[in-house]
């Protein structure tokens, strides 16, 4: 400040910072203040003043934490007096010589104060109080990777009613999340002294390439400081303003893109068979489990699992479980699929090498997790074999299946014997696509929403063997009490509509007519009261008979 008048003025101020004006007075706790640091300003009165003071104008240099009223009266030789006190407590918003203005409280009105606000580099990192900040990786990091923002605050005084602002970034794509829970720990600093560490991070992010820029977070806090008394106990505001950080956000490299896009420290590929894949039946579904795992990436940033199903395999790929689990590098991602496998052909079935590429964060470069080739076996169907032995009816009418096996094998027993000699042939390859579904946890309504979707489209399609496939697994996850099904053991459990139009849809892929149309299946399914199980005596009595 060069200026002879401003220092004249300034100096004014100070003497009279006690001074009276208008009747009310002004007290100053502190003359230099450091930025960021609390302060605060006593007016009072003796005078009796019903108006609110107006603090409007501290807001143009200071930011108002909190003010206070208090009166006090008191009788002394028969002669009563009072004074009112307001206590405000600011902190500058910048450097320099600031002036508290005049403050009017009715028909009085206070006189201008000068305090001095000094830098907070003066402030030496052996203070009470103070805060530090720091990314990691510090240089750069890949658009969509993770990037771990850690906030710790020293402290070596009790402190009280502290806040933390939020992070706030440039980039407003950009996904942020708190990574655990705050975490505290006693730490002896270099200058010597004993800190309370309050620790906090967040895990990062980007979306777009170029500069990510974290601003400041502020702090703000009361330290408690006592006299030698109880009553000497002494308050003070504490703000803090941690370091604004910058980070280049570099773009996803080729051969990548965001579609298959996954950067980690690690990625492990990993499978699981519900049984044994060599010891798998004919018409029988078998779960495969496939599940990836990537250190430092989220599970939902986990590409799919590109498989190349062989033929003589149906299948049906559930939706996917994502999940996350915090580690020491920030936390892990997983993506798990289960893909409901129905072998269609005994033998051996050669299932292909999956391979993932992903890009090592530490050593900057692409790798592949690989899950190698392997061939399964596929055991006859047994139980399949004896079940078409017992004479089940190829053909369904609509009254029940074991009556018109009877009415049949009495009116055309040529056809008959046609129709179990191509049965038994067929039971081979795709006749009996049987299930097997093993006790365990009913499946999710998510999947039986699906397949019925598939079912629906296979209809629409006229896809015979795609509408096989879908209504069966239907079948075996609503009742999974039936140990095998077929075709023709669904027909037991529905009505005579639903009956028909399966028995058109049997017809269609294990008879001479391959043309099929759907909408009757579809229309009978979908107008079908299903039960939650199959607990009535009949169908117990049946399921019985078929699967003893």
């Amino acid at each position: 400040m060069n200026n002879p008048i401003a220092i004249f003025i300034f100096l004014l101020c100070g003497v009279l910072s006690c001074a009276f004006a208008d009747g009310i007075s002004v007290h100053l706790s502190q003359r230099k203040v450091g930025l960021n640091d609390s302060f605060s300003v006593t007016f009072s009165s003796p005078h009796s003043i019903k108006e609110v003071p107006n603090f409007l104008p501290l807001h143009e240099d200071f930011d108002v934490v909190s003010n206070s009223q208090e009166s006090n009266i008191s009788i002394i030789n028969g002669q009563i007096s009072q004074e009112t006190r307001w206590n405000v407590v600011l902190i500058g918003k910048r450097e320099g010589n600031l002036i508290i203005p005049e403050i009017r409280f009715g028909e009085y009105s206070s006189a201008p104060q000068a305090i001095e606000i000094t830098s907070p580099l003066a402030v030496k990192q052996d203070d009470a109080i103070f805060m530090e900040t720091e990314l990691s990786p510090k240089d750069s990091v890949y658009e969509h990777s993770l990037l771990t923002y850690t906030v710790r605050l020293y402290c070596s005084v009790k402190m009280a009613q502290a806040t933390l602002t939020d992070i706030n970034l440039n980039d407003k794509d950009a996904i942020v999340q708190r990574l655990g829970n705050d975490i505290e720990y006693d730490h002896y600093h270099q200058n010597g002294k004993h800190y309370r560490v309050y620790e906090r991070k967040y895990i990062i992010f980007p979306q777009h390439a170029g500069e990510l820029v974290v601003s400041p977070l502020v702090f703000e806090g009361t330290i408690i400081s006592s006299g030698s008394h109880f009553f000497d106990m002494k308050t003070k505001i504490k703000r803090l303003h941690s370091d604004k950080q910058v980070i280049a956000v570099k773009p996803i490299p080729a051969p990548f893109q965001k579609n298959n896009w996954l950067a980690a420290n690690d990625v492990k590929l990993t499978e699981d068979w519900s049984v044994d894949p060599n010891k798998a039946i004919l018409g029988e579904p078998i779960t495969w489990t496939l599940k990836l795992s990537a250190d430092g990436c989220l599970g939902d940033h986990i590409p799919d699992i590109n498989i190349d199903f062989p033929n003589h395999l149906k299948y049906y790929m559930d939706k996917a479980e994502i999940s996350n689990q915090n580690n020491a590098n920030g936390l892990m991602g997983t993506k798990q699929i289960k893909v409901a496998l129905i072998p269609t052909k005994s033998g051996k079935i050669e299932l292909p090498k999956i391979s993932v590429s992903w890009w090592d964060l530490k050593a900057e470069k692409v790798r592949q997790v690989d899950l190698p080739a392997r061939t399964i076996n596929i055991q006859e169907n047994n139980i399949a074999m004896n079940s078409s032995s017992e004479g089940i009816s190829t053909d369904i009418s609509t009254s029940s299946p074991l009556e018109n096996s009877k009415t049949i094998f009495k009116e055309n027993a040529m056809w008959i014997w046609w129709t179990l000699g191509l049965a038994s042939l067929l039971l081979i390859g795709l006749f009996s696509v049987l299930f097997c579904v093993r006790r365990t946890k009913a499946a999710k309504p998510d999947s039986l929403k699906g397949l019925r979707n598939d079912l629906k489209r296979a209809c629409q399609e006229g896809n015979a063997k795609q509408a096989e496939t879908s209504l069966m697994i239907w079948f075996s996850i609503k009742y999974p009490e039936c140990k095998s099904l077929n075709l023709l053991a669904i027909n037991l459990f529905v009505d005579e509509d639903l009956q028909a139009a399966i028995q058109e849809l049997y017809k269609s892929i294990y008879g001479k007519n391959t043309v099929w149309h759907g909408e009757r299946l579809w229309k009978a399914f979908y107008s079908h009261k299903f039960h939650n199980k199959t607990n009535s005596k009949k169908e117990k009595k049946l399921l019985i008979k078929l699967y003893p």
